[in-house]
Protein backbone atom coordinates (compact mmCIF):
# COMPACT_ATOMS: atom_id res chain seq x y z
CA UNK A 1 0.00 0.00 0.00
CA UNK A 2 1.04 3.41 -0.32
CA UNK A 3 2.02 5.56 2.10
CA UNK A 4 -0.66 8.37 0.80
CA UNK A 5 -3.47 5.45 1.18
CA UNK A 6 -2.47 4.72 4.85
CA UNK A 7 -2.45 8.13 6.07
CA UNK A 8 -5.99 9.06 4.33
CA UNK A 9 -6.81 5.71 6.18
CA UNK A 10 -5.76 6.77 10.13
CA UNK A 11 -7.13 10.06 9.52
CA UNK A 12 -10.64 8.95 8.42
CA UNK A 13 -10.57 6.46 11.49
CA UNK A 14 -9.99 9.23 14.06
CA UNK A 15 -12.52 11.70 12.49
CA UNK A 16 -15.03 9.08 12.92
CA UNK A 17 -13.93 8.43 16.36
CA UNK A 18 -13.86 12.12 16.92
CA UNK A 19 -17.79 12.55 15.48
CA UNK A 20 -18.50 10.01 17.83
CA UNK A 21 -17.34 11.20 20.57
CA UNK A 22 -19.03 14.57 19.76
CA UNK A 23 -22.24 13.03 19.42
CA UNK A 24 -21.95 10.76 22.73
CA UNK A 25 -20.15 14.03 24.80
CA UNK A 26 -23.38 16.51 24.19
CA UNK A 27 -26.08 13.75 25.11
CA UNK A 28 -24.50 13.83 28.84
CA UNK A 29 -23.59 10.75 28.43
CA UNK A 30 -22.70 8.82 32.29
CA UNK A 31 -19.96 6.96 30.62
CA UNK A 32 -17.68 10.45 29.81
CA UNK A 33 -19.29 12.34 32.52
CA UNK A 34 -20.19 10.53 35.29
CA UNK A 35 -23.46 11.44 37.24
CA UNK A 36 -23.20 15.02 39.34
CA UNK A 37 -24.80 14.39 43.16
CA UNK A 38 -26.30 17.28 44.09
CA UNK A 39 -25.84 19.59 46.85
CA UNK A 40 -28.45 20.79 49.21
CA UNK A 41 -27.95 24.63 47.27
CA UNK A 42 -28.99 22.85 44.13
CA UNK A 43 -32.20 21.12 46.08
CA UNK A 44 -33.04 24.64 47.41
CA UNK A 45 -32.46 25.81 43.64
CA UNK A 46 -34.61 22.90 42.55
CA UNK A 47 -37.22 24.31 45.17
CA UNK A 48 -37.48 27.22 44.45
CA UNK A 49 -38.22 26.97 40.84
CA UNK A 50 -40.60 24.13 41.05
CA UNK A 51 -42.52 26.69 43.16
CA UNK A 52 -42.20 29.40 40.49
CA UNK A 53 -43.35 26.65 38.15
CA UNK A 54 -46.19 25.42 40.10
CA UNK A 55 -47.24 29.27 40.31
CA UNK A 56 -47.25 30.01 36.90
CA UNK A 57 -49.49 26.05 36.37
CA UNK A 58 -51.65 27.25 38.47
CA UNK A 59 -52.51 30.68 36.92
CA UNK A 60 -52.24 28.83 33.21
CA UNK A 61 -55.02 26.20 35.23
CA UNK A 62 -57.21 29.01 36.36
CA UNK A 63 -57.39 30.29 32.77
CA UNK A 64 -58.00 26.98 30.96
CA UNK A 65 -61.10 26.03 33.13
CA UNK A 66 -62.74 29.43 32.45
CA UNK A 67 -62.97 27.71 29.06
CA UNK A 68 -65.01 24.62 30.27
CA UNK A 69 -68.72 26.09 30.70
CA UNK A 70 -70.54 22.74 32.07
CA UNK A 71 -67.94 19.57 32.56
CA UNK A 72 -68.89 16.55 31.59
CA UNK A 73 -68.41 13.63 34.99
CA UNK A 74 -65.17 12.73 33.45
CA UNK A 75 -63.87 16.56 32.98
CA UNK A 76 -65.01 16.83 36.43
CA UNK A 77 -62.59 13.90 37.66
CA UNK A 78 -59.73 15.12 35.79
CA UNK A 79 -60.19 18.46 37.40
CA UNK A 80 -59.85 17.04 40.72
CA UNK A 81 -56.50 15.05 40.32
CA UNK A 82 -54.86 18.00 38.66
CA UNK A 83 -56.09 19.91 41.58
CA UNK A 84 -55.25 17.26 44.40
CA UNK A 85 -51.75 17.09 42.43
CA UNK A 86 -50.93 20.91 42.32
CA UNK A 87 -51.67 20.75 46.57
CA UNK A 88 -49.75 17.13 46.80
CA UNK A 89 -46.61 19.18 44.86
CA UNK A 90 -47.12 22.54 46.98
CA UNK A 91 -47.09 20.17 50.08
CA UNK A 92 -43.67 18.17 48.87
CA UNK A 93 -42.48 21.81 48.39
CA UNK A 94 -43.29 22.73 51.76
CA UNK A 95 -41.62 19.62 53.65
CA UNK A 96 -37.85 20.47 52.07
CA UNK A 97 -37.05 22.68 54.98
CA UNK A 98 -37.54 19.59 57.88
CA UNK A 99 -35.25 17.24 55.37
CA UNK A 100 -31.53 16.67 56.94
CA UNK A 101 -30.27 13.75 55.50
CA UNK A 102 -29.38 13.54 52.16
CA UNK A 103 -30.84 10.52 51.35
CA UNK A 104 -34.06 12.23 52.47
CA UNK A 105 -33.88 15.20 50.14
CA UNK A 106 -32.91 12.54 46.99
CA UNK A 107 -36.36 11.34 47.58
CA UNK A 108 -38.11 14.34 48.51
CA UNK A 109 -36.54 15.38 45.14
CA UNK A 110 -37.68 12.18 43.22
CA UNK A 111 -40.92 12.93 44.57
CA UNK A 112 -41.50 16.40 43.50
CA UNK A 113 -40.33 15.66 40.18
CA UNK A 114 -43.02 12.24 39.42
CA UNK A 115 -45.79 14.28 40.90
CA UNK A 116 -45.14 17.55 38.78
CA UNK A 117 -45.13 14.81 35.57
CA UNK A 118 -48.34 13.65 36.60
CA UNK A 119 -50.08 16.97 37.56
CA UNK A 120 -48.73 18.22 33.71
CA UNK A 121 -49.71 15.04 32.38
CA UNK A 122 -53.50 14.99 33.90
CA UNK A 123 -53.54 18.30 32.63
CA UNK A 124 -52.89 17.75 29.02
CA UNK A 125 -55.59 14.83 29.57
CA UNK A 126 -57.81 16.77 30.81
CA UNK A 127 -57.92 19.58 27.87
CA UNK A 128 -57.44 16.71 25.03
CA UNK A 129 -60.47 15.63 26.59
CA UNK A 130 -62.36 19.07 25.66
CA UNK A 131 -60.76 19.14 22.24
CA UNK A 132 -62.51 15.85 21.27
CA UNK A 133 -65.51 16.92 22.78
CA UNK A 134 -66.05 19.78 20.62
CA UNK A 135 -64.78 18.11 17.59
CA UNK A 136 -67.51 15.64 18.33
CA UNK A 137 -70.54 18.14 18.65
CA UNK A 138 -69.06 19.52 14.75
Amino acid sequence: MKTRTIVWTIVGILVVAAIIFTIVARRGSAVLEGKRTMTEEDYRDYKTRAEKRVAKFEERYQRKLGTIPNPTPEEKAKMDEVTAKINQLKNYLAEYDGLTTDEARKEWYERCRTTEKEMKKAFRELFRMGEEEEEKEE
